[in-house]
């Protein structure tokens, strides 16, 4: 049994040489994250770091619904702008975060951008899973600032399978395709 037999996906690191590590990776000049969770998105963003290779940033901006309405043009030239100011290579995301406030309450839009060498590796699928998981938290009811750093969180988690150290042995994928027969579990086509 192989692994490509049982649906295992593996991904290689980004090799430390496409991706020059920024210090500030979250930028928030307008004070619109809260600072009690800057270290759990912090950890979260440095862990999907260590994990993939590729270092996803975040920028956080103040905007006013009344006067903010971009085209996609206008946000596609902004983040492929604050890219290339932000970085010198091709092995970073950036995620960018408009958030109106309204009192405690928080409206958001995102977007990212991918440089050419994450592909394969943390992506636009991967990405868009962490701005999926996002607006699942604030679905079920959670503040902004816990959604943000949870997405990270839960999208390490589930990238942690394919970026292991080592490959399984043929008796790994076995007793794991047993254990997963027994278990009930369903695996996940690709």
């Amino acid at each position: 049994v192989s692994s490509e037999d049982i649906g295992f996906i593996t991904r290689e690191k980004l090799p430390e040489n496409l991706c020059k590590p920024t210090k500030q990776i979250i930028i928030d000049n307008d004070d619109v994250y809260p600072d009690e969770n800057n270290a759990k998105l912090t950890n979260a963003l440095n862990g999907l770091y260590e994990l993939t290779g590729v270092q996803s940033v975040v920028l956080f901006r103040k905007v006013n619904s009344n006067t903010y309405d971009p085209d996609y043009g206008e946000i596609d030239e902004f983040m492929t702008d604050t890219y290339n100011e932000l970085f010198s290579d091709e092995g970073h995301v950036l995620f960018f975060f408009a958030v109106e406030q309204s009192g405690v309450n928080y409206n958001y839009t995102n977007w990212y951008i991918c440089g050419n060498d994450t592909t394969g590796i943390f992506d636009e699928s991967d990405a868009q899973s962490v701005l999926n998981s996002i607006d699942s938290f604030a679905e079920a009811g959670h503040d902004i600032s816990f959604c943000i750093y949870h997405a990270f969180e839960s999208v390490h988690g589930l990238l942690a399978n394919e970026f292991e150290s080592e490959t399984p042995t043929d008796a790994d994928l076995t007793t794991g395709a047993t254990e997963n027969a027994t278990d009930g579990a369903t695996e996940k086509s690709t």
